[in-house]
C-alpha cells in the first residue's frame, strides 16, 4: 500500500469556480467551440506568441485553450462574446491583471526593468 492511496491529488487546472458563476455560460461555451473549429493548428497565442492546439497536451502549459475577450468584459460588458484562443497561462495572468488594476491595486510590471543587469556579480 502506498502512501498515496486515499490521497487526494492536486490537478493542474486552477482553483476558480465554474464559468457560469462569473457571468460566462452556455453562450460562452458555444462560442469557444467555434473559435475551436476555426482555429488553425499551431496558430500563436495573441499573448505570448506560443502555438495553439486543440489538444491541451500539446499546449505549453498542458491546458485546454481559453476563450478570451480581446475587449475586457470589464470595460465592453458583460454580453460580449470571446473573439479569440489564448493559452489558458495567458488568460488568467490577464484576468488576475486587470481585476487587480480595477481594484486599485499596485500591479508590478517588469517592461522596464533592465535585463543586461546580472543577479551576481561576474570576475
Amino acid at each position: 500500500m502506498s502512501a498515496l492511496d486515499g490521497a487526494v491529488v492536486a490537478s493542474r487546472k486552477p482553483a476558480r469556480g465554474k464559468t457560469t458563476t462569473s457571468g460566462l455560460g452556455h453562450r460562452h461555451k458555444l462560442q469557444r467551440d467555434r473559435l475551436l473549429r476555426m482555429l488553425v493548428e499551431g496558430s500563436p497565442c495573441p499573448i505570448c506568441g506560443r502555438g495553439l492546439f486543440r489538444d491541451a497536451a500539446r499546449n505549453h502549459d498542458g491546458w485546454p485553450l481559453h476563450a478570451d475577450h480581446s475587449m475586457p468584459r470589464a470595460v465592453a460588458g458583460p454580453h460580449v462574446l470571446a473573439d479569440r484562443l489564448t493559452c489558458a497561462t495567458c488568460n488568467l495572468s490577464a484576468g488576475g491583471k486587470l481585476r487587480a488594476t480595477l481594484a486599485g491595486q499596485q500591479v508590478s510590471d517588469d517592461s522596464d526593468r533592465d535585463m543586461t543587469v546580472l543577479a551576481f556579480p561576474w570576475p
